[in-house]
């Protein structure tokens, strides 16, 4: 399961062995600052859709059960990255500004707790 952590100024989402491999991916930073908005999810599958307007572009995709890789945001054209597994449903939005991403959405077992360690919030 994806973590994510603060390191100084800079939010860090480390990636299990598994994960890189999955959604052809790497752990990755970005500074706080660059973090324009933080939501707590009670379903992230719901956020992530692999077809339609939204559509994957690497990783694994399965409809309410796994969201791992890159996702094109068909709204605004963006894109996001997934972490969300079957027993994560419960995660994090967090939407970024000046970054590849434009949003993460990643599926945590206590994302209240990490809301509040990694932002402050």
């Amino acid at each position: 399961m994806a973590q994510l952590t603060r390191d100084g100024s800079d939010a860090v989402i480390t990636l299990s062995t598994f994960e890189k491999i999955e959604g052809l991916l790497a752990s990755t930073r970005f500074p706080l600052a660059h973090v324009a908005s933080v939501q707590v999810l009670d379903d992230a599958h719901q956020q992530i859709k692999g077809w339609g307007s939204d559509f994957k572009i690497a990783g694994r995709y399965v409809p309410n059960t796994t969201a791992v890789g890159t996702f094109r945001n068909g709204e605004d054209g963006g894109v996001t990255l997934a972490l969300v597994h079957s027993d994560t449903p419960r995660g994090l939005q967090i939407e970024l500004a000046g970054e590849p991403y434009r949003r993460v959405v990643i599926g945590l077992a206590d994302p209240e707790a990490v809301k509040a360690q990694v932002f402050g919030e």
